[in-house]
């Protein structure tokens, strides 16, 4: 079934493959599951991987949620309502914080991590809410001509606009807030699992020095960079991308 059912509403959840453990990837502030879709055929040949919409974004019920642990709560029931107990979490931008949050939640349930594009702490810059707040569409294109690299299509660059504008502003107003107050850097010690960083040396968003950070400071980790390529690092660089996690899960759980 593609959906979900939790006491807060219908989550939308798709899913491609077979084997364990299997990889949830969670995608950034107003975004969609579609942002993974073009990894999902990489990964679902691998193992079981599943792509949920976040509440309030794409066919998931509303509201979006207004804290990143509370957006990893929701994680954690659908795991719980899919009957999965050891999991692969691979998040992009607020996913990342939603995996990293998760993994310190529920450390025997998280066999691994991907972060992609992410950080420890995640300011986002005021004139990106003040943008949304004043003019929601003006604001998307800011944040979109931001998201991207030089060297992004105009099929990539229309493919986050389109998937941006179908959200509520005020649930994309929240995402960003929640990734402004999410900072667990005294807390990345206590995240033991193997973690993959991967990163676009052109991020704007979540610059270069927060992945390198990120590997520095988790023990058990690697570091992928990726060049040209900013922010939307799954649907700029998608065979990169699912190439990076691929070659990192069959190395280390293929036999698991």
């Amino acid at each position: 079934m593609p959906f979900v059912e939790l006491p807060r509403g219908k989550i939308f959840v798709a899913q491609r493959g077979a084997g364990s453990p299997p990889i949830v990837c969670i995608h950034g502030a107003g975004g969609l599951h579609q942002h993974w879709g073009a990894i999902l055929r990489t990964l679902g040949d691998t193992t079981h991987t599943l792509l949920p919409d976040l509440p309030g974004h794409g066919r998931s019920d509303p509201p979006g949620c207004q804290r990143i642990v509370d957006y990893s709560n929701v994680i954690q029931q659908v795991m719980d309502a899919l009957a999965l107990d050891k999991v692969i979490l691979a998040g992009h931008s607020m996913g990342g914080a939603i995996a990293l949050q998760t993994a310190l939640e529920t450390p025997r349930r998280v066999r691994g991590l991907v972060l992609v594009a992410t950080g420890a702490k995640l300011g986002v810059a005021p004139r990106f809410i003040e943008a949304l707040e004043d003019t929601p569409d003006d604001g998307i294109d800011l944040i979109v001509d931001a998201a991207y690299s030089a060297y992004a299509t105009l099929a990539m660059r229309k493919a986050g606009l389109a998937g941006f504008r179908s959200l509520n502003p005020q649930t994309y107003i929240n995402d960003l807030h929640a990734c402004h107050a999410f900072d667990i850097r005294e807390r990345l010690s206590e995240v033991t699992c193997p973690v993959l960083v991967i990163g676009g040396e052109d991020d704007q968003m979540a610059p270069p020095r927060f992945s390198h950070y990120l590997h520095e400071h988790l023990a058990n980790s690697e570091l992928v960079m990726l060049r040209h390529a900013g922010h939307m690092l799954p649907i700029e660089k998608p065979a990169e991308v699912g190439a990076a996690i691929r070659s990192w899960f069959v190395a280390r759980y293929r036999n698991a």
